[in-house]
């Protein structure tokens, strides 16, 4: 039964993204969603969405999909997770390492993390020590980054019409509490778009 419901909760989380996609000028390939608008706050190779620009979602990572359903943005766990991501995007433009991490397609073809590892979305992240000590800098784990990521990714999707939200256990408190830091929300997004 816990393996159906973790197929569920990814089912679900694919759902959902693919019909938040209807009114964007995207194209979507059957790798992910391939966007061409710059406000998405997507790594262009991922089908479900995260924030921050360093996280990527893979089949592997259910667990973590269905801990963002209940995951509650406060302001000291959105304020590490901004902090994280500033600190990785800066890293992104002075250090190739990360550059390089932060840009790999996580796939069983031969490079970056291998999907076929439970967890790989974690597991990339940690795989560059600098990445990983950035994240961790900030007390914020690299695995509630990654679940946060996705969290405020689903609920930023629909800050404009939280009616359309599906019902998860946090996703409206997460809604709301993004409504109160939109300002907040919009810089990182600039800064943080994947280059």
């Amino acid at each position: 039964m816990p393996a159906f419901r973790a197929f569920a909760v990814v089912t679900a989380a694919l759902v959902v993204g693919a019909c938040s996609h209807k009114d964007r000028p995207t194209a979507d390939s059957a790798g992910g969603a391939v966007s061409t608008d710059q406000s998405d706050i997507s790594h262009p190779l991922s089908v479900t969405p995260t924030a921050g620009g360093a996280a990527q979602v893979t089949a592997s990572d259910g667990k973590s999909v269905n801990r963002a359903t209940e995951y509650r943005l406060t302001d000291q766990n959105f304020s590490q997770f901004v902090k994280a991501s500033d600190s990785l995007a800066a890293l992104r433009k002075t250090d190739s390492t990360v550059a390089q991490t932060l840009g790999e397609q996580i796939s069983d073809a031969g490079n970056g993390t291998q999907v076929s590892a439970t967890d790989a979305g974690i597991k990339h992240l940690e795989s560059n020590p600098v990445v990983n000590n950035a994240i961790i800098s900030t007390g914020m784990s690299v695995p509630d980054y990654f679940v946060a990521s996705i969290a405020i990714a689903q609920a930023a999707r629909f800050l404009d019409n939280p009616k359309a939200a599906p019902p998860t256990p946090a996703l409206g408190k997460n809604i709301e509490f993004l409504q109160a830091h939109r300002a907040e929300l919009q810089t990182m997004m600039s800064r943080t778009q994947a280059k």
